[in-house]
């Protein structure tokens, strides 16, 4: 016969509820060699607070113009671009002093379109992309010393004993996550004087809307 025994319930501590963080990452363009220009983003590891620990950024990306092949009598600019960007985090978190490691790789491949409106030159455009996300975790810690009492490991005065010394081994746990993304990119910037106003908006499963302001010399 089964003995049917009731599930253990433990309940872990409660997260930091952080939907956004913001940052700001340094871009690099060089080019034009054959239409096409290279792309690199970077922010070195740093401490960035108490909640998010370690965190680092980088990104490697090319973008080929494909209005080359096309009457370059017409206002309309088109591009072909494939960029790479990865993220890692490393953090302590939690009271048993967990330690949290975490890499994001993602692809993004994508075309757009630009028009520009004359006399004013401003550049209206849109875009489509596909973008494939992956995240690796590795989450090791140790039970806390009441989950212990409750699992036998330890004596109800919690002192370890040759008999019960406890959780000596830290548990490890790799979670991986994969997703894929299409999205389309409206926008339009404005020249005034030597800075450009930048207005898109993305529509997807994850819809963003931001504003910039570039400067060229």
């Amino acid at each position: 016969a089964l003995a049917r025994i009731p599930a253990a319930r433990f309940d872990l501590p409660p997260g930091q509820d952080m939907r956004t963080v913001f940052a700001a990452v340094p871009q690099l363009e060089i080019g034009a060699l054959w239409g096409t220009e290279l792309l690199l983003r970077f922010i070195p590891p740093v401490q960035w607070d108490r909640n998010v620990g370690h965190f680092a950024f980088w990104g490697l990306g090319l973008t080929h113009s494909i209005a080359q092949y096309w009457d370059r009598k017409l206002p309309l600019e088109g591009a072909l671009q494939v960029v790479y960007q990865g993220t890692a985090l490393r953090n302590t978190v939690g009271e048993t002093g967990a330690r949290l490691r975490a890499w994001a790789m993602i692809w993004s491949v994508n075309v757009h379109l630009a028009y520009t409106i004359l006399p004013w030159r401003t550049l209206l455009y849109c875009g489509g992309a596909w973008e494939r996300l992956r995240i690796e975790s590795e989450y090791t810690f140790v039970l806390p010393v009441q989950v212990q009492v409750q699992l036998g490991l330890l004596p109800e005065d919690k002192q370890p004993t040759p008999e019960q010394p406890g959780d000596t081994k830290p548990q490890v746990v790799r979670p991986v996550f994969t997703d894929t993304n299409w999205k389309l990119a409206l926008g339009v910037a404005q020249p005034v004087g030597p800075f450009t106003v930048v207005l898109d908006g993305s529509v997807s499963r994850f819809p963003l809307l931001s504003l910039g302001l570039l400067y060229q010399w």
